[in-house]
């Protein structure tokens, strides 16, 4: 097949070619029918959703408990590495919000399990990222504390003596709702704590475990009304949000270790409210503030040329009331103003009715928060301040990344980078890489 490959592309007519790695049995899995070209490339691989809805429902007809239950555990488990992208097997009793499951996530796994089941997990049960053993409890009760009478299939044959158990890593050690570590690490020389974008929670910062330095600790700020707390009524008050996450940061211990403050887009805002706080009211301060896609404190209720574009694409929709602010519009004017901040994922919770109504209120709660927050002048501080904005951002401009550097009087610098407002995503390894570089230099 690869000489054939090489005439293809050296006697052909093709400009161009890509190679990838690409895993076709496991990429083929979330199909239920792989589409036609797709289907070729399967050959003769069995597997596929399909595959494993028929082998769930031959095994549920058993009247054997401990088969129904080991069934629908391996099913589950096979859902969600697909549904993540992982290649390593899922511990049932690991709670998916430590694997980084988040809400839309959340939505593509009910999909997979109603179509095989159907049963529907309600998306406030799964959004709160329970682990697979608590799943197969709640909803299918009957299996609850029934033993798994045969090992799953994704279990791997051990052929050899097993090595002694090593514990699994400490997720949220030594922190409370507010504060989620999802980095932990056994002596760290160094602690990052990260603040979401509007609606956002540890999740976005889920996968920094494994690519963030091995002396970073990093901790997520979980605000109330997603993941794990969906069912808590969110914060619209920027001192409260303050004063919860340094009161969990002193009471949990975790300013003992020089710290570093990163932000996105809302986080800029709320980190950089944490920080002044710490420097007023405490005798600590960040080492380094990381800002992502935000606009500097001073230029947050700044009415530029993305408020402008959005208020002329506004105006000609139903029910569109411009003397509201964005957080008091009906929900469709609201969900076309989250929509114009280009990211790539937000249609799919949009357009779903049950994940708009659970995930919404949240982040109407932080644009509330953003559109009555004031700016307080401020001396500058003398922290370094390293900032990333894309240059496709819709929201950030220029002046707004640069506007970071009446903040300091140490070192500013700004990368600015291809990609969208949601380079925390796009771009995450970049932003680990100088995080680590910038906390691991000597002070200057």
């Amino acid at each position: 097949m690869g000489r054939e490959a090489f005439d293809l592309l050296f006697d052909g007519a093709a400009d161009q070619a890509v190679v990838i790695p690409a895993d076709w049995p496991t990429f083929l899995r979330q199909f239920q029918v792989p589409p036609r070209f797709y289907a070729e490339l399967q050959g003769g691989a069995v597997g596929g959703l399909a595959a494993d809805i028929e082998a769930l429902k031959q095994a549920m007809a058993s009247p054997d408990p401990g088969l129904r239950r080991a069934a629908i555990t391996d099913f589950l488990a096979r859902q969600v590495m697909t549904t993540l992208g992982m290649t390593t097997k899922v511990e049932p009793d690991r709670p998916l919000r430590e694997l980084g499951l988040d809400s839309l996530m959340s939505v593509t796994l009910i999909n997979r399990v109603e179509s095989a089941t159907g049963l529907r997990i309600p998306a406030v049960k799964l959004i709160k990222g329970p682990s697979i053993d608590d799943l197969v409890a709640d909803v299918w009760p009957d299996l609850a504390g029934v033993e798994v009478s045969a090992p799953a299939v994704t279990e791997q044959v051990v052929t050899q003596e097993a090595p002694t158990p090593q514990p699994k890593p400490a997720i949220n050690t030594g922190a409370g709702k507010w504060l989620v570590t999802v980095a932990p690490r056994a002596n760290p020389r160094y602690r990052v704590f990260c603040f979401p974008f509007a609606g956002g929670g540890s999740a976005a910062f889920q996968a920094w475990s494994a690519t963030t330095d091995p002396a970073i600790e990093v901790i997520a700020v979980e605000p109330p009304g997603r993941l794990a707390r969906i069912s808590e009524k969110p914060v619209r008050d920027m001192d409260v949000f303050v004063d919860h996450v340094i009161d969990e940061m002193e009471d949990a211990g975790k300013l003992d270790l020089p710290f570093a403050l990163f932000g996105h887009c809302l986080g800029g805002l709320t980190l950089y409210e944490v920080a002044r706080t710490l420097i007023h009211e405490t005798e600590t301060k960040p080492r380094h503030l990381f800002c992502s896609g935000a606009r500097c404190p001073d230029r947050v209720r700044v009415i530029g040329p993305f408020e402008k574009n959005l208020a002329l694409h506004l105006a000609n929709m139903p029910g569109y009331k411009p003397n509201l602010p964005p957080y008091r519009q009906a929900d469709p004017i609201f969900a076309e103003i989250i929509r114009q901040f280009d990211m790539a994922a937000s249609d799919q919770f949009l357009d779903d009715p049950e994940l708009r109504r659970l995930m919404l209120p949240a982040v109407r709660a932080e644009f509330e928060m953003t559109s009555k927050y004031r700016y307080a002048p401020e001396k500058p501080w003398d922290i370094p301040i390293t900032c990333f904005v894309s240059k496709g951002d819709p929201y950030v401009s220029r002046q707004d990344i640069l506007g970071w550097g009446r903040f300091t009087n140490s070192r500013m610098q700004v990368y600015m980078r291809e990609g969208t407002h949601y380079s925390i995503f796009e771009d995450a390894a970049f932003i680990q890489r100088v995080i680590g570089r910038e906390l691991m230099a000597p002070p200057s």
